[in-house]
């Protein structure tokens, strides 16, 4: 599984993979690793109409990653907000293909397209409590914006979950 990964925006073409992208979310939220939810989460993160609409929203976009044999083997979500900001989530690696580099080749795919398009921040959302998934993001460059907000919802083990945000500034140099 060290063949060559290729990382792009779904478009209208994929709406057959829209299956597979749904399967790698909820599987990938729920398995066992270092960035697994399953400790907050249960149940499935999405539904297939979700990735459909992300396939086709202009607003709202699906990035994956490709094994050579085109498997989908990774998502990141991708919401073009107004004021020069991005919101990136939904970053998840197929089970079996998680810690390969995947989901950083999918953020640095997402960062350089939303930089080319000018945009000059992009945020993320994190679980309070998520310590190495905090440090893996800083390595990105990404920083803690004193943001929080409370969720609450049937879908969290104990109906209550903290979102922290962070940020990271989109320049040509990053």
């Amino acid at each position: 599984m060290t063949a060559a990964i290729s990382y792009r925006l779904a478009t209208i073409s994929d709406q057959d993979k829209a299956k597979d992208m749904l399967s790698v979310v909820n599987n990938a939220f729920l398995a066992e690793g270092w960035a697994s939810a399953r400790h907050f989460t249960k149940g499935d993160r999405l539904e297939l109409k979700d990735i459909e609409g992300y396939i086709i929203n202009e607003k709202q976009n699906i990035y994956i990653a490709l094994s050579q044999d085109q498997e989908v083997v990774g998502t990141l979500m991708v919401e073009f907000k107004g004021d020069d900001k991005v919101y990136m989530g939904i970053l998840t690696t197929k089970p079996g293909w998680q810690s390969m580099g995947i989901g950083g080749g999918l953020m640095r795919k997402a960062i350089l397209d939303t930089q080319s398009l000018g945009y000059k921040t992009a945020e993320i959302a994190v679980v309070e409590g998520r310590g190495q998934l905090f440090a893996w993001y800083n390595r990105l460059g990404f920083f803690e914006t004193g943001q929080e907000q409370d969720i609450y919802g049937d879908q969290f083990h104990g109906n209550h979950v903290r979102i922290l945000t962070m940020e990271k500034q989109l320049t040509m140099t990053n």
